[in-house]
């Protein structure tokens, strides 16, 4: 499956929106994904020096990304930090 490029506006708009809910949310990562075939693919992410992410990258989809359950529940997620989360 083919997916559309994004418009390199948008990107920047998206780029605005991860570093202001970070900074808004006090959180080092704010991302907006992108669910393709078999990834997941960070489409933005908060320019922030202790986020561990990347434009760009991508993850299999395999049920251990928060967003996957996101998608899969269409409820809200919050976790209030990744790194002592149990799951």
């Amino acid at each position: 499956m083919n997916f559309p490029d994004i418009e390199q506006r948008i990107l920047k708009q998206w780029q605005e929106t991860t570093n202001l809910l970070s900074k808004l949310c006090n959180v080092p990562a704010t991302l907006i994904m992108r669910q393709n075939t078999r990834t997941m693919e960070v489409m933005s992410t908060s320019i922030h020096p202790d986020s561990p992410y990347e434009a760009n990258e991508t993850a299999p989809l395999n049920g251990e990304l928060y967003c996957e359950r996101v998608i899969k529940t269409q409820q809200p997620l919050c976790i209030a930090n990744a790194l002592i989360d149990p799951e």
